[in-house]
């Protein structure tokens, strides 16, 4: 028989746009590494707020690529097949000048174009579509973070790296864009907690509803983050039970440090409770 001790994954899913909301997810960050004693990992899906600049200290960059169908002009015979072949909209023929253009926006690299190509004036050129920064801060722990280039079009390539770093970290804080569904999804039934943080009334809508729905229908632990004297009878159903709320500062763009770290204290406790846990691995 062998032990295995247990971390712990959770994930951020951040309902609300307002400024202030990813502060929330940096304090969730250093009160576990500080109060529970414990080497965190965080890691921002949200590429165009990303908790990692590039003259970080301790910085580590990845660069992503993407492979595009390069067009030779000189062999083009402007047919239009690869226009006509094209599942995504991302080519365009203008005969009157003529050329043929790609918007690298759409394009998604099934090479379909070149396929069809008759004269062989397509080829395939490598491209940066994005970068994963990574630092590593005191006692082992990290924060790691996305940028892309060109689009929501190209994420998936920044999130299979970083999706690597979730799978493969210990104790995590994963804070994921709830609009991508097999992101988010993929990160929620690997996770033990799921924080929502909730935003305005009139905010919420029907995609944020349907994923609180999975969290509950797959028997995750949720624990909402709201603003004070908020009611949330517009955001959690009847039917939603095995949740927790927890609260900041609804008259400021500061959080309430104090309050939030009484708050936390139980979710702290269930951290490091599991962290004294064992799994039996049978070998």
């Amino acid at each position: 028989m062998k032990t295995k001790g247990m971390d712990i994954k959770t994930t951020v899913l951040n309902f609300n746009n307002e400024s202030n909301s990813p502060n929330l997810t940096l304090i969730l960050f250093n009160l576990l590494r500080n109060k529970a004693k414990k080497r965190v990992h965080l890691i921002n899906a949200y590429f165009n707020n990303a908790f990692v600049k590039e003259d970080a200290d301790n910085l580590t960059c990845h660069v992503i690529h993407f492979n595009i169908p390069y067009l030779n002009k000189i062999k083009c015979s402007y047919c239009g097949r690869c226009v006509t072949y094209c599942s995504h909209d991302a080519r365009e023929l203008k005969r009157e000048v003529p050329c043929v253009t790609l918007d690298i926006h759409n394009c998604h690299g099934c090479m379909k174009c070149a396929r069809s190509c008759t004269v062989n004036a397509i080829t395939i050129q490598e491209i940066e579509v994005g970068k994963v920064f990574k630092t590593v801060i005191d006692n082992g722990s990290t924060i790691l973070s996305g940028t892309h280039k060109y689009g929501e079009n190209h994420d998936m390539h920044i999130f299979k790296a970083i999706n690597s770093e979730f799978d493969d970290a210990e104790t995590t804080i994963y804070e994921v864009p709830y609009t991508s569904a097999s992101v988010s999804r993929k990160a929620i039934v690997q996770s033990d907690i799921v924080f929502v943080i909730l935003p305005h009334y009139k905010d919420f809508d029907d995609e944020m509803r349907a994923l609180l729905f999975y969290i509950y229908k797959i028997g995750k632990k949720i624990v909402f983050l709201k603003k004070i004297n908020t009611d949330v009878s517009f955001v959690i159903p009847a039917f939603i039970s095995n949740t927790e709320t927890l609260y900041y500062n609804e008259h400021s763009n500061e959080i309430d440090d104090d309050l939030l770290q009484t708050e936390f204290k139980k979710i702290i406790k269930k951290f490091q409770s599991l962290k004294q846990k064992e799994i039996k691995i049978t070998s």
